[in-house]
């Protein structure tokens, strides 16, 4: 069905998919697709078949939700720059519930979580899409680090702007 979904919006030219997650914690909520297993790349495959066969182009949207979780939807705690929740709703699967407090990565741990934006769009490459785009807004990984609300860290990546912008950066270096 997802085949066919995307291949029916292929005139647009270029589509870029709904938030794929880069790794099982990044996922945030449930059901959503992912490029972090083998299993993964080859149920994309007829996606991006369809899509070229229709005459489109197809970027992978890759979003790690970051605090935007909850352990119902994944199994983990959600992580974050910051242990700093949400102070809101979060779809779960037996309903919306409210976000728990994520746990603050490591400074040794925040390299990892850039790093999986490159590890997803080399699966997505593999996968047959296009290209990506690392989902930077809404409120999702990306968003965290460069917010000075969600972002309280005193290390490399928090405080200042040049130090919030640095996991964003290292995400896009990785991917590309």
């Amino acid at each position: 069905s997802m085949a066919t979904y995307y291949a029916q919006r292929a005139s647009a030219g270029l589509i870029v998919s709904e938030g794929v997650q880069p790794n099982v914690v990044g996922q945030s909520n449930p059901g959503t697709p992912g490029l972090h297993t083998d299993e993964q790349v080859a149920s994309w495959r007829p996606v991006t078949e369809a899509v070229h066969t229709a005459g489109g182009r197809i970027f992978a949207q890759i979003m790690h939700g970051g605090r935007v979780s909850h352990h119902a939807t994944t199994g983990l705690q959600p992580v974050g720059p910051s242990a700093v929740a949400l102070g809101a709703n979060v779809f779960t699967p037996s309903g919306p519930a409210p976000a728990p407090e994520p746990r603050a990565l490591s400074t040794a741990e925040v390299p990892e979580q850039a790093r999986s934006y490159a590890d997803a769009a080399a699966r997505a490459v593999d996968a047959g899409f296009d290209g990506v785009e690392l989902h930077g807004a809404n409120g999702y990984l990306i968003a965290q680090f460069l917010s000075s609300n969600a972002n309280v860290r005193t290390d490399a990546y928090g405080g200042s702007v040049a130090n919030r912008i640095r996991f964003a950066v290292e995400a896009v270096e990785a991917t590309a």
